[in-house]
């Protein structure tokens, strides 16, 4: 064999030796961008639950806030103290409602001003919510 035709058969696989390395590195790149895509996709996953929770949180306890509302004072749901509701499709949620009887004697002249106070709060997962109604 002559040592052009051994130069040829040696450089033509150093040339398959570059293309390995060069393919083998893509497929590095090409895995590091696969696997950071995937952890934003379980993140992104993630907070959408998370925000899901709080939309129905807030609507349950906008919800009670609103019935509340459409009852006369009279009504048993005035009534002081606090009450312990679930929350339907969310066994583990707990819906309070906290009634207290309020006297402002800054307010009426001449007589006081009575009102209904209630806060509602509903406690989920780790995260609480709370608001108020007034009658």
């Amino acid at each position: 064999m002559s040592a052009l035709a051994h130069r040829r058969r040696r450089s033509a696989g150093a040339r398959r030796g570059h293309v390995l390395v060069e393919a083998m590195a893509s497929g590095a790149i090409l895995f590091w961008a696969l696997g950071g895509l995937a952890a934003g996709l379980l993140a992104g996953s993630k907070l959408i639950g998370t925000a899901a929770a709080d939309r129905a949180a807030t609507n349950a306890v906008a919800g009670q806030v609103e019935r509340l509302r459409s009852l006369p004072v009279s009504h048993p749901a005035w009534a002081a103290g606090t009450t312990d509701a679930g929350v339907p499709g969310h066994p583990t949620w707990n819906l309070f409602t906290t009634v207290v009887d309020e006297l402002d004697v800054d307010a009426g002249v001449p007589l006081p001003l009575t009102y209904k106070h209630a806060v509602i709060t509903i406690t989920y997962g780790t995260s609480t919510y709370s608001t108020e109604a007034y009658k």
